[in-house]
């Protein structure tokens, strides 16, 4: 009996899996105790080519070229799945189909109709196992399509899934070769000044060596030998996985530091002597600890640089570049909002020399936003470098974030005073910053929450302007104002105090 040829695509990604799988069979890749999932080499192939035929069945011919590569021209799958194992594999899985995988959160406002899904004549959507056509996010896609005369393929998610007999041969397909700049992945930027747009990287983008550029830890590193550990975001869970002595790397955003930060002093500082070292001494043995996804206040960062010994590493990135700039080893501590040097591959400059915005280029970074040239266009120079939107200047050779912005005509503030009795007034918050701040960064506009009410926020924890903007800050023309706001028109008067030449940042 012939065996039976399993083929993959002609490219590093999964050339370097097949390695793995030969070479080390039973070495666990991905540990997600949260699922009861260790996936060893062998077991993950076998959930890829699994879900591999799911797709092959699910999809009508015409989704496919002669080689059964995705069609080029819809290779969107659409996946809505939590990053742990599951994401994994439907991820990997679309790659081998010669598809670009779409993730998308279960919680994420981009699964409304007429938002965020890719628009083509039959897309695909595989979902995360306890979802199904009839019940939650599923039907709803199925009603966006239906409503529009467009089929969709809804695709459960399987894992552990037994290997099948007879056990076929895997090999790479030499002519199955895909073109690096064609799409791998698409993502959605967060959100927090305006609609998501859709970010569209290359298959070239994808690591295969265990650690990518910087040394950033990337969602396929398990491909190369590194263990992944999948952790819930919870901080006790994430203190607790620091003892284990299983996890050297970890990456995370500023808010899951302070929140690390704050149960570390409410729970585990106050310990005994010999249960608190046992947290320190595991946090100590991490070989890397790297802050990405935003500004880290100075406090958590000198928390963190004194419980390890050592300063956070920290990343500048985007989802239009990923990893850009990282702090070394050799960047002042005490140097705050620095950014560091540039990763690997990556070039960077200023717009005004040793100032300005800071503009990005690498071989690897996004190729277009989906669907909007306008914003595809406006956001290139003439010589093909990202405009970030963020100013910069240089310290040495070293990068610092920029705090002075002269485009701001308003500054609003959201607060939750600590007790409802507290009379909070915008005049006095004024008055209090007014020594501390520039008078063009004052906040103009204040809206106390009530203990009902929240901040509307990403999934990552960033806040949303623009919808805290409708939902707090909405201003008629004419008066009155909404109940609860406040509002200092800098334009009639100003506090009593004396003017300073740097007030308005040169906007008078």
């Amino acid at each position: 009996m012939a065996p039976i040829i399993e083929q993959l695509p002609n490219e590093p990604l999964f050339d370097h899996l097949l390695h793995s799988f030969t070479a080390h069979p039973r070495h666990v890749l991905v540990h997600d105790p949260k699922n009861g999932v260790e996936a060893d080499c062998s077991q993950l192939l076998t959930d890829i080519l699994h879900m591999r035929h799911q797709i092959f069945q699910a999809l009508p011919a015409s989704s496919f070229d002669a080689q059964r590569r995705i069609d080029p021209e819809n290779p969107y799958v659409i996946v809505l799945a939590p990053g742990n194992y599951d994401y994994i594999v439907a991820a990997l899985s679309t790659l081998a189909c010669g598809g670009a995988f779409a993730p998308i959160c279960k919680k994420a406002q981009y699964v409304s109709p007429g938002r965020g899904l890719p628009p083509s004549g039959n897309d695909q959507c595989i979902m995360h196992a306890r979802f199904t056509p009839i019940r939650g996010p599923g039907s709803q896609i199925a009603r966006y399509y239906a409503a529009r005369n467009k089929s969709v393929a809804i695709i459960p998610i399987a894992v552990n899934n037994a290997p099948a007999a007879p056990r076929p041969l895997v090999r790479i397909d030499p002519a199955m070769m895909l073109d690096p700049t064609s799409p791998g992945v698409l993502l959605f930027t967060s959100g927090t000044t305006g609609p998501p747009k859709g970010v569209q990287p290359c298959r070239a983008g994808f690591p295969v060596t265990t650690l990518g550029r910087c040394g950033y830890e990337s969602d396929m590193a398990g491909l190369a030998g590194t263990r992944v550990e999948v952790i819930e975001n919870d901080p006790r869970v994430i203190w607790e996985s620091f003892c284990t002595a299983r996890v050297s790397h970890f990456g995370a955003p500023a808010r899951t530091y302070a929140q690390l930060m704050k149960y570390f002093e409410e729970h585990i500082d106050c310990l005994p002597v010999e249960q608190r070292s046992r947290y320190v001494k595991g946090v100590r043995a991490l070989q890397r600890v790297i802050v990405s996804g935003g500004v880290t206040w100075p406090t958590v960062m000198g928390f963190w640089r004194e419980l390890l010994g050592r300063p956070l590493r920290n990343m500048y990135s985007s989802t239009e570049v990923t990893a850009a700039m990282e702090t070394t080893e050799d960047s002042d501590p005490n140097l705050e909002r620095c950014i560091g040097k540039p990763c690997r591959g990556v070039q960077v400059k200023l717009s005004d020399g040793d100032h300005g915005e800071i503009l990005l280029k690498s071989a690897t970074m996004f190729t277009h936003y989906l669907g909007n040239e306008a914003a595809t266009r406006a956001v290139f120079d003439e010589e093909g470098y990202y405009k970030s939107g963020d100013f910069g200047h240089l310290v040495g050779d070293h990068l610092r974030l920029s705090a002075s912005f002269h485009y701001m005509r308003q500054v609003a503030a959201v607060i939750r005073p600590e007790t409802s009795k507290a009379a909070v007034s915008l005049s006095q918050i004024r008055v209090d910053l007014q020594d501390k701040l520039q008078r063009y960064k004052l906040p103009t506009l204040l809206r106390t929450l009530h203990d009902n009410e929240q901040v509307p926020e990403t999934t990552s924890g960033k806040p949303l302007r623009r919808k805290m903007e409708e939902k707090y800050f909405s201003l008629p023309e004419e008066p009155p104002l909404p109940a609860g706001v406040e509002f200092c028109d800098t334009d009639v008067g100003t506090e009593e105090t004396p003017r300073r030449a740097w007030d308005w940042g040169g906007m008078m």
